[in-house]
């Protein structure tokens, strides 16, 4: 591995490194959702660990809130752009942990950093790119 990706790398665990912040993600990548209706997606998540996950992920960028109710304070959470950027990412992983073995119809280069399509990730037709 280059180390010059190895800070990046770091970074990127910080924020999204824990058991429950990528699938936290995921349950967005619909657009907004309420507490409740990302509890009903995930539902092995405790609400105390999904309020902290989602206030994380908030301080990080890769969140928003939007209240819709004052008392008590109810919010709808929805995906930043930097949040956006991570989709092709959880679903990379996603597609890895199930152990598929054609990742979005293309075979997955080990020698390469970025997976399919190499280290072109602006290239549309590498597979990382896809909403």
């Amino acid at each position: 591995m280059d180390e010059s990706r190895l800070p990046g790398l770091l970074a990127a665990t910080e924020v999204v490194g824990d058991r429950w912040s990528l699938p936290v993600v995921a349950a967005l990548a619909d657009g907004s959702r309420r507490f409740s209706d990302v509890r009903e997606v995930l539902p092995g998540l405790a609400p105390n660990v999904l309020s902290r996950r989602l206030d994380d992920l908030e301080r990080a960028g890769v969140v928003t809130s939007t209240p819709y109710q004052t008392r008590p304070l109810r919010k709808a959470y929805e995906l930043t752009a930097r949040g956006v950027e991570l989709l092709p990412a959880a679903r990379l992983l996603s597609a890895w942990g199930s152990g598929d073995d054609d990742l979005f119809g293309t075979a997955l280069d080990p020698d390469g950093w970025f997976g399919p399509g190499g280290d072109d990730a602006d290239d549309p037709g590498d597979g990382l790119v896809q909403a």
